[in-house]
This record gives C-alpha cells, sequence and structure tokens, in this order.
C-alpha cells in the first residue's frame, strides 16, 4: 500500500468510480486550487462499461484517475482497489468525503468514517431508474444528522450478512446514462461550494431529489434521530510516527495503559474500531486453518484450501472485535501488527479500564 499522506492532506477522497464517479472524477478535478485527492473503488471496467476497449478489465479507479490527471495535471490522484469496508480508517481523512456507491452496508462504512474521524462535509448522491437523481450533504454539528438517522430495523435487516457467505455484489440498478452524469454534475457543484468557504447552515444537512421526466426537485431538510444505532462522537485519535511493522502488539498495549494500575493493564484489550479479529478459517470440504489476521485482510493463498482449492471463510466462532491481552501469550505480543494484518492508516483502540485510547498507525 502506499505511504499515507499527513493528516489533513487530501482534500477530498471520492469513494465509487461506477455510473456516477466515472463521471465525478473528470468534473470535480477541474475546481480550481492546489488539491490532492483519492479514488477508491473496488471493480473493473467490463467491455460494456469501458470508454475504450483498451481499458476493459482495468481497474475503475486506475482508469478514472487517468482522466482525472488529463483535466488537471497538477492534481495529485492516488488510487486504491479495494472493498472500502476492509480499508484503513485513516484512507478517508479529508476536507469533503465524496460518495459514488451502490449499496447501503458500503454507505454505512462512509457514514462511519465521516463521524469518527469528523469530516468537516460528506456528499453523497444515488440515482435510480428511470429518472431520479439523489443529491445529500451531511455537516458536523452537536444535532447534526448522519446517513443511519434515516435507517430503520428493516434497513439494517436487508443489510445483514454472514462470515460464510460470499462477498455481496449488488445488482445493477439499470439507470440510463445520462442519470449518473447528471448526478455527478450536481455532486461536484456542492462539492465546489464546500470547498470554496464556509457554507451557510440552512444549505447543509439536506437533500435534494430531482425526477429528470418532469423536472420536479424536492429539497428536505434531514433531521438527527436520538435512537440513532451510530454513536456520532468522534474520535480523539493520536497520530503515530511508526508502521505496524514497526509497532508489536506488547507496543500497542503500552501505548494505551501507560499510567494505568497494574490490574487496568492486565485487564486491557485492543480492537481496530469497526472491524473484526478471525481465528479460524474454514472450507466446505472440512478443512480448517487457524491463526490471526484482521478480517478483510487475508491474501489469496491464505483464503485457498490446500486439500481442494476451494475459498475459505470465517467461522461464526471464531470472530471477535477485540483481543484481550491476558489471553495472549508472550509469543503473541511480541508479533508486529502487521503480522495481523495491520495497515498504515489503521486505527487501533486501547480499552484499559474507563479509558479507550485511539492511536493512527503511519507509514515510517
Amino acid at each position: 500500500m502506499k505511504a499515507i499522506p499527513q493528516r489533513g492532506a487530501v482534500r477530498w477522497v471520492q469513494l465509487g468510480a461506477g455510473q456516477i464517479g466515472r463521471h465525478l472524477g473528470p468534473l470535480v478535478a477541474a475546481i480550481p486550487g492546489p488539491s490532492r485527492a483519492r479514488l477508491i473503488d473496488r471493480d473493473v471496467f467490463t467491455k460494456s462499461q469501458a470508454w475504450k476497449p483498451a481499458d476493459a478489465a482495468r481497474p475503475k479507479a486506475e482508469v478514472v484517475a487517468e482522466a482525472m490527471r488529463i483535466v488537471n495535471p497538477q492534481l495529485k490522484v492516488e488510487t486504491l482497489v479495494g472493498n472500502i469496508e476492509n480499508l484503513p480508517l485513516g484512507l478517508f481523512r479529508c476536507q469533503v468525503l465524496l460518495t459514488a456507491l451502490d449499496s447501503k452496508r458500503s454507505r454505512m462504512a462512509a457514514n462511519y468514517a465521516f463521524r469518527k474521524l469528523a469530516i468537516p462535509y460528506w456528499v453523497d448522491s444515488g440515482i435510480s431508474a428511470p429518472a431520479l437523481v439523489r443529491i445529500t450533504t451531511f455537516a458536523q454539528g452537536q444535532d447534526a444528522p448522519c446517513y443511519e438517522c434515516a435507517l430503520d430495523s428493516a434497513d439494517y435487516a436487508s443489510e445483514q450478512s454472514y462470515p460464510c457467505q460470499p462477498e455481496f455484489t449488488p445488482p445493477p440498478t439499470n439507470s440510463p446514462a445520462y442519470l449518473g452524469a447528471l448526478a455527478a454534475s450536481l455532486q461536484a457543484a456542492e462539492c465546489a461550494r464546500l470547498l470554496s468557504g464556509p457554507a451557510a447552515p440552512e444549505s447543509l444537512n439536506r437533500e435534494l431529489i430531482y425526477h429528470a421526466a418532469t423536472h420536479r426537485l424536492v429539497l428536505t431538510r434531514l433531521k438527527r434521530l436520538e435512537s440513532c444505532r451510530l454513536d456520532h462522537d468522534a474520535f480523539s485519535i493520536c497520530p503515530l510516527s511508526r508502521s505496524p511493522a514497526r509497532v508489536t502488539l506488547a507496543d500497542a498495549f503500552a501505548l494505551g495503559t501507560r499510567g494505568t494500575s497494574l490490574s487496568a493493564q492486565a485487564a486491557a484489550s485492543l480492537g481496530v474500531p469497526g472491524k473484526l479479529f478471525v481465528r479460524e478459517l474454514a472450507c466446505r470440504c472440512g478443512a480448517r486453518r487457524t491463526g490471526l489476521r484482521l478480517g478483510g485482510r487475508f491474501g489469496a493463498a491464505a483464503q485457498t484450501c490446500t486439500q481442494c482449492g476451494a475459498r475459505m471463510s470465517p467461522t461464526g466462532s471464531s470472530l471477535t472485535n477485540v483481543l484481550a491481552r491476558r489471553a495472549l501469550s508472550p509469543r503473541d505480543l511480541a508479533k508486529p501488527l502487521s503480522a495481523l494484518g495491520l495497515q498504515p492508516g489503521d486505527v487501533i483502540a486501547i480499552n484499559a479500564g474507563a479509558r479507550i485510547g485511539f492511536f493512527e498507525l503511519g507509514s515510517s
């Protein structure tokens, strides 16, 4: 993975380079001013989606980034190909978060980053056949809403998944291409407005829905839901200069337990907020493989069964959100965090009794 820029160095992060994002990237790249951007998408262009035959089977993020550099040669664009749910939290830090995603689950991951990193602004977009375009603008604030404030139990139930299931791929929207371009234009205009200076409160935390067939426009104010399932408080994160390869589990526990009692140190736990650790992989043929690694950070070889060649999946009983210090052996404590799959930009949380410390791993 590329070195992580300094905190606050990225002007905007764009998640998604598909039907909306392919147009959004070049439009935002044209916004005046020195910029550094990050573009993230997990997919490749199919033959029917590609602008030109040579782009077929290429990562969408890389193709769109090339178009952005043509529009603005001075723009520094970093690209990442991967599932946003598995990427380090620190990679989403920016002034404006732009999302052109295709599922509630991925938007929930973006919403988590928006709240926990206290990203100033988030502009989300969506389209629906045959003619609907949606642009939603979120901003920070004591009583400001988040994406999950509008979700109910049915929404959460529809996004429920299990470790043994293959990775979910949302079905295509079957929306006309011009809807994606229209949504991207409106989203880029909103981004330019937010980057130009302080925005009026009444222009934030609102949703615009436009019906292209009737030219009807509806503007709605968003409200915070007190019973929202997501804790709206941001993390107070201490940046570290050391990379995961230079921080052992013992070092990490020492960071968060310094100055606490011996009993608190012994009872301390380590977690990576928003992610789970995996202790075992299983195959349908019955083969099992034990170990300890962050979920979503297994390489292809590690997930391939040596007996039948099928893909192995985590077992439900092997998942945990924290590692308890007292349950780790001296050999475990001596391992670098990189051995557990942690990467630069990951945020670790050390719980030592009544105190929780958050630390972001560096790249040096």
